[in-house]
């Protein structure tokens, strides 16, 4: 029996402080397709940005639990939005 895995590149953390406004930004957004900007989020006090790669086992694996997350959290204060890497599928 064989077993196949995918590797990760190991990416340095670019991560900016806790609290530090965010930087401007222009991202595809993952179910529409549509440009995402800051802007669309003006009036959201945080948001969270999740960058997903759809043919990854472990997005697949807790897809419904990002639905979830986001129906539960529609009409708040808290903005959403998920993109992907266009160039990042298999190969």
């Amino acid at each position: 029996m064989r077993w196949y895995t995918c590797g990760m590149a190991v990416i340095p953390s670019t991560m900016l402080p806790l609290g530090t406004t965010a930087p401007p930004f222009a991202l595809p957004e993952v179910v529409s397709g549509e440009t995402i900007s800051l802007e669309t989020f003006a009036d959201n006090k945080a948001l969270l940005v999740m960058f997903l790669c759809r043919h990854c086992k472990y997005v697949q694996h807790v897809k419904q639990a990002l639905i979830t997350l986001g129906q539960e959290y529609q009409g708040t204060d808290l903005g959403i939005m998920a993109t992907v890497y266009t160039e990042d599928a298999p190969a």
